[in-house]
């Protein structure tokens, strides 16, 4: 199995985030918000970067064989895709901003990730925003990218 290490995020003023910094790390070293432009690690010795050049969010899957990422597609950030990818930095697959809630098919915008609520190393929390403006946590499956659990947060 491809695993990944040396996970980092290139921020837009070109300083790093290994993926064990944290937020309070980054206040304490004075950093200023600054979007994401890019991602890399390793996986078997090869080095790999996936880019975004509108900014993106990215998390290391709990297996450690894929990432997710919500990739802005334009400046202002409003619309943006989710996209699991693969170790060696191909796409797994992409899922529209669109969600089958309460027998409701919503559109909205995916926002943030969440640790996942059901216990699974297969298993991630995206926060989705619908065009009514209602928030929800998804718990989504990275294998199938089928959304396993749906709660209300706002």
């Amino acid at each position: 199995m491809n695993i990944i290490q040396n996970f980092q995020e290139v921020r837009r003023d070109g300083k790093i985030i290994p993926e064990s910094m944290t937020t309070e790390e980054m206040v304490n070293l004075g950093w200023l918000p600054e979007k994401i432009e890019s991602i890399r690690w390793q996986v078997n010795g090869r080095s790999i970067e996936y880019v975004g050049e509108h900014g993106m969010l990215s998390m290391v899957c709990p297996s450690r064989d894929s990432i997710i990422v919500i990739k802005k597609l334009d400046e202002t950030g409003i619309g943006s895709k989710l996209e699991v990818l693969n170790a060696d930095g191909t796409s797994r697959f992409q899922i529209p901003p669109i969600q089958k809630i309460n027998e409701v098919t919503e559109s909205g915008r995916y926002c943030w990730f969440e640790p996942a609520r059901t216990p699974s190393k297969s298993l991630v929390g995206v926060v989705f925003e619908s065009q009514s403006g209602q928030v929800y946590q998804l718990d989504i499956d990275v294998f199938t990218g089928k959304t396993i659990g749906i709660w209300r947060i706002k």
